[in-house]
């Protein structure tokens, strides 16, 4: 799979297909949150964040990704990867970063909406309530929804 770029906040992060999904780099999350590696590293080490949200990258992971570049991992280097659900879920974890608070922020709006509207939609099943053809577009884009919204969401 091809390397991509996402832009949060006018801060460009590159994500890395990595065991099969797109996933983060501690350097760049450090650089997009503006907070020291050091200490990005340190909080995820204390924090308990599930393998599938965060994982240590292994030698040959770590020179495919950057193969572009003469750095090569040693064995005492760690490199930590984050997926995108890890990304928002450090984004609540980091204090002092001013891109982690908007970004926690838009999440907590966006699920509150995402909650309004489903709750909306359930309450109209119940009573049999036809809601017309743009809440059958919303049921559908919810089922065709990515695993990491329906994760976000609890769909």
């Amino acid at each position: 799979m091809k390397n991509i770029s996402m832009s949060f906040f006018g801060k460009t992060l590159r994500m890395y297909w990595l065991r099969g999904e797109y996933c983060a780099l501690d350097r760049d999350i450090a650089v997009m949150f503006e907070v020291d590696k050091k200490a990005l590293v340190a909080l995820l080490k204390r924090k308990k964040y599930s393998d599938t949200n965060c994982f240590t990258l292994n030698i040959n992971e770590y020179n495919r990704v950057m193969q572009a570049t003469l750095k090569r991992l040693k064995k005492t280097d760690t490199v930590y990867a984050l997926n995108e659900l890890g990304i928002i879920r450090l984004s609540f974890d980091i204090r002092k970063s001013k891109t982690a608070a908007e970004v926690s922020v838009k999440v907590i709006r966006a699920t509150a909406e995402v909650i309004n509207l489903m709750a909306y939609v359930k309450k109209a099943d119940d009573f049999n309530v036809p809601l017309g053809p743009q809440y059958d577009k919303v049921r559908k884009e919810i089922e065709r929804a990515p695993d990491i919204v329906k994760q976000l969401f609890g769909l």
